[in-house]
């Protein structure tokens, strides 16, 4: 499991770096909403592997429910959240961006698994986290990805307003046929 979620953030960052260092500018936003929901996100993560690297922590942050069941289901959604992140990261070729540039026009990505979600990107996020809460569940992460995910859905706003605004009638029809998440 700690392989699981150290695999998802280093895939994440290496990514960010090559495709950053590639086109020799940094591909990250400038909306602080951007930071902020990377720090939560980390957070959460945080949690998550002291939970598993420390048990006995666990009952100092609170995990208030466990059960092998709810583990099992939690594990799947993280497995299924790689897989979903390495899939749209590769979809997105040289388009994937962390927030929104408005000095540059990327290509509008609309097939693969971008014709099942508008955001696969940030639906495996999701998942990730999502399954973290299932495996110990606890009010500390409960609040972290909440917030995590809140900031997310704020990102993902503004990021259908940047595309709208760019690919205009493009977009629009895409948004149409395809849902935001899934």
């Amino acid at each position: 499991m700690i392989f699981l979620i150290m695999l998802f953030y280093v895939f994440f960052f290496i990514r960010s770096f090559f495709l950053s260092k590639s086109m020799g500018k940094s591909i990250v936003g400038e909306n602080p909403i951007v930071f902020l929901s990377v720090f939560f996100a980390g957070i959460s993560s945080l949690l998550f592997l002291i939970y598993l690297i420390f048990p006995v922590i666990g009952d100092y942050l609170y995990i208030i429910y466990f059960t092998p069941l709810l583990f099992l289901i939690g594990t799947i959604l993280i497995i299924l959240g790689l897989l979903t992140s390495i899939t749209a990261s590769l979809a997105m070729k040289d388009s994937w961006r962390i927030g929104i540039n408005h000095q540059e026009e990327t290509e509008l990505i609309t097939t693969g698994i971008f014709q099942i979600s508008r955001n696969p990107y940030f639906l495996s996020f999701n998942m990730v986290l999502l399954g973290m809460i299932l495996c110990f569940i606890s009010p500390v992460l409960i609040l972290t990805v909440s917030v995590t995910m809140i900031l997310f859905h704020q990102l993902i706003l503004n990021e259908e307003k940047y595309l709208e605004s760019v690919h205009g009638l493009e977009y629009l029809n895409y948004k149409k046929k395809v849902r935001r998440y899934l």
